[in-house]
């Protein structure tokens, strides 16, 4: 999947250029996405965690958190992924509402297939009505 060779060496690269790498963010997606393309779940799931705690707000947590869930589905762990994303929501539902993740935890609610699927879904598209941009495509979520 992709040039992992180039990949990795972007992410070398990357990592000579910040003062910290064990503490950047941004490090850390980029090795989380090697290790999701080679399917090594636990070290890309070990890394998005981190990128979680490393960027406690903002498009990088947002996209961790998406990548994280997608790893703890591959690892056949579908209730805990979907708590990844509610909780990314749940934080802070105005800068949250990132529409890949809303249409992943709404595919994970279909995947689940409860009771209670259909009602968690409405939820999301009314916190979307709410909180979202003009331009979120809520039609993604049903």
């Amino acid at each position: 999947m992709g040039n992992v060779p180039l990949a990795i060496t972007a992410a070398n690269q990357i990592a000579h250029l910040v003062s910290d790498p064990a503490e950047s963010a941004l490090v850390h997606q980029h090795w989380g996405l090697i290790h999701l393309s080679e399917s090594q779940d636990a070290e890309a799931i070990a890394a998005f965690e981190l990128v979680m705690q490393l960027a406690p707000h903002g498009s990088l947590r947002i996209a961790a958190a998406v990548n994280l869930a997608t790893c703890i589905v591959h690892q056949g762990k579908l209730r805990r992924a979907i708590e990844v994303a509610e909780q990314v929501i749940r934080e802070d539902p105005l800068s949250n509402l990132d529409m890949a993740l809303c249409h992943n935890l709404c595919m994970m609610y279909d995947l689940e297939n409860d009771q209670t699927s259909a009602a968690k879904k409405a939820v999301i598209v009314q916190l979307v009505k709410q909180y979202a941009a003009d331009d979120f495509d809520s039609c993604s979520l049903l």
